[in-house]
């Protein structure tokens, strides 16, 4: 078994709001499974649900249908509770919608217009969404923290299924691999996994994170006051942190050094 697990989620995926992120957790696997079977209790305890998914709460639907505010809140800090004592560290990574819209469009371009091959046909397809700078980012956010910490360790990825946008990002995992540092070599084993939230318990913890993550964004790129929602809170105050922002001169730093794309 691997020593270590990621579980990531996705949020923004409508490409309207003002950033596009990844967010979730790393663990050692054991605390994951302890995890896994502490979290099921918690969902099948009156009021019970099946499943969890952040933004069913949020609008009373679904798994929260008839379900009054108070008792959701309350289960939505129960449910966060169980997530820190399992966890070493939340890890994200946030693209700005408008630098994205700015930069990349013109690098797609000049990719389609520039070459027949089917690799670069490939990225082109992969950066028509922020997804593929999040899926990578996160994934050296990772290990670039966790090397500084002597915490790294083999990783095991996964991420919420995706369809086009998963398979387009994981085309690329033997390059990233063959480019990354020598240090990080020996730790990147395996592909990563896209997986149901459903089966894969932990991945209702990362849908957790990321939704709660990007509406505090929002809430802050609308400058609201409004204080951090408690289950954010309650999380943030006790599981370190580690960010990766993606902004216009990163993008165009990347796709010049990295694919040789002038921007």
């Amino acid at each position: 078994m691997l020593m270590l697990q990621a579980y990531i989620d996705d949020s923004g995926s409508d490409m309207q709001g003002p950033v596009y992120l990844l967010s979730g957790f790393i663990g050692h696997v054991e605390e994951w499974a302890h995890f896994s079977d502490e979290w099921n209790v918690e969902l099948h305890k009156n009021p019970q649900i099946s499943y969890f998914k952040m933004s069913e709460a949020e609008s009373l639907k679904g798994q929260f249908h008839e379900w009054n505010p108070d008792a959701r809140d309350v289960k939505i800090l129960s449910l966060a509770r169980l997530i820190v004592p399992h966890v070493m560290c939340n890890v994200e990574c946030v693209v700005s919608q408008g630098h994205y819209d700015l930069v990349v469009p013109r690098a797609i371009s000049f990719i389609r217009s520039n070459s027949n091959a089917i690799k670069d046909r490939q990225l082109a397809n992969a950066l028509e969404n922020p997804y593929f700078f999040c899926f990578h980012g996160i994934i050296i956010e990772c290990f670039n923290r966790l090397y500084e910490k002597r915490l790294l360790d083999v990783i095991d990825f996964y991420f919420d299924q995706q369809g086009k946008l998963g398979t387009r990002a994981r085309a690329f995992w033997d390059e990233m691999k063959e480019n990354a540092p020598p240090e990080y070599k020996r730790f990147l084993v395996n592909e990563p996994v896209f997986g149901d939230e459903k089966v894969f318990l932990p991945l209702q913890a990362a849908d957790f994170i990321a939704w709660q993550t990007r509406r505090r964004l929002d809430d802050l790129n609308e400058r609201s006051v409004d204080a951090v929602r408690p289950a954010l809170k309650y999380i943030r105050d006790r599981v370190p942190l580690f960010v990766n922002r993606w902004n216009a001169e990163r993008l165009k730093d990347f796709l010049h050094k990295s694919l040789g794309v002038p921007v």
